[in-house]
């Protein structure tokens, strides 16, 4: 749903057509942000592969992974306080965990997945979305509502002091 409001889809109207309809004010906002998310990505290097990310090659898909799970928790807010009033709730036999926490881990859990040293290495050459573990990774350390239901400490990886944010 991001890629709508990316560098791509701003180029496309309601209807599908090839239309600019960002202001240049819209435009230049928008690449001033997305150059947070460049520099973040791009001084990862995957100690695996060697190899250091191109903030600049995946920086629509970062966005969207961000902007993805930034969308998705609000909504996730929204149904705690529409159904819920509010509260937190727990799961039998997992109390120990927070719903709020269990979003999060359900939301790393779609990426877990193991990869070969060769297949990570044209991953990052070639795709355009980062390796699986910074697409949890990245966006959690992006959202102060990670850290905070987490508990993270202050400027620990998890609860960085800079913040990428989009949207």
């Amino acid at each position: 749903m991001t890629h709508g409001f990316d560098d791509t889809g701003s180029q496309f109207d309601a209807n599908g057509a090839l239309k600019q309809w960002w202001t240049n004010e819209t435009r230049t906002k928008f690449n001033d942000k997305a150059k947070c998310f460049i520099e973040q990505y791009g001084n990862i290097t995957d100690e695996e592969a060697n190899m250091t990310i191109s903030g600049k090659n995946t920086v629509g898909e970062n966005i969207a992974d961000n902007g993805g799970m930034r969308m998705a928790y609000k909504a996730y807010e929204k149904l705690l306080e529409d159904e819920c009033g509010g509260e937190d709730t727990r799961l039998p036999g997992l109390e120990h965990l927070s719903g709020r926490q269990l979003f999060f881990i359900g939301e790393a859990m779609v990426w877990c997945s193991q990869m070969r040293k060769e297949a990570k290495q044209h991953l990052i050459q070639y795709d355009p979305h980062s390796p699986e573990d910074l697409r949890v990774n990245i966006p959690m350390q992006n959202m102060k509502e990670f850290s905070t239901v987490f508990n993270c400490p202050a400027n620990s990886t998890m609860n960085a002091s800079n913040r990428c944010v989009l949207w």
